[in-house]
């Protein structure tokens, strides 16, 4: 299958990218996201904490992962038959364009939706939503979601959550035209970037360990 990508440039993104160019021919638009999180001005727990996310990232997914995907100096004449997004901004909504989002909508949407699960202590539903881009955030039809067993940290179950969803997409792949689209409910809350500060940070618990995986949470809305 031929997948043009739309890729971050964080580890997780490009990591999870060279995994479905392990079995699939893969084309990147390279999103840059400029200066990473703990290099821009921030408080110093805002900082710590970004500096734990980036270790975790570092330890699971290489500070400076090589790349095993084609990234295109021409991104609009990038062709697949399908796109899919990681790491992005809102785009122009396409036909066969698939976000995929950290995060469980629809309750979680939007931004840092993996540490807002954690903070409500909500830490079953810190997994992510592979769905159909659409003009808003993270609403679009839903294919599949998951929560890995919550049995780690904040910052390790972020990585897990990702590994997990690298091996779903994978199979999903292979049936895609069984593919069962379910719409999202108008429920839930998108979660904008200026909604985290210190304060949250200062009442945050990232050892939460649940030993519970969720697949079905589609059925939940």
């Amino acid at each position: 299958m031929q997948i043009k990508g739309i890729c971050g440039s964080h580890p997780r993104h490009i990591w999870f990218f060279n995994q479905l160019a392990k079995e699939h021919d893969v084309v990147c638009e390279m999103y840059d996201k400029g200066k990473r999180e703990m290099e821009v001005d921030m408080s110093l727990p805002v900082r710590a904490h970004f500096e734990k996310v980036w270790k975790a990232e570092n330890y699971y997914f290489g500070s400076d992962p090589e790349k095993e995907f084609y990234v295109s100096e021409s991104p609009r004449k990038i062709y697949g038959d399908i796109t899919i997004v990681f790491g992005s901004d809102m785009l122009e909504v396409k036909e066969n364009t698939y976000n995929l989002h950290l995060g469980i909508s629809p309750r979680y949407r939007g931004s840092a939706t993996l540490f807002w699960a954690y903070y409500m202590y909500q830490p079953e539903y810190a997994g992510y939503t592979f769905h159909q881009i659409s003009d808003k955030p993270d609403e679009g039809d839903i294919v599949h979601q998951s929560v890995p067993f919550v049995v780690s940290n904040y910052y390790d179950h972020c990585c897990n959550v990702v590994y997990e969803a690298s091996r779903d997409i994978l199979k999903l792949l292979q049936t895609k035209e069984d593919w069962k689209l379910h719409k999202q409910p108008e429920i839930g809350k998108t979660w904008l970037s200026t909604d985290f500060s210190d304060f949250h940070l200062r009442n945050f618990e990232p050892n939460q360990k649940r030993g519970k995986k969720c697949q079905n949470l589609i059925k939940q809305w």
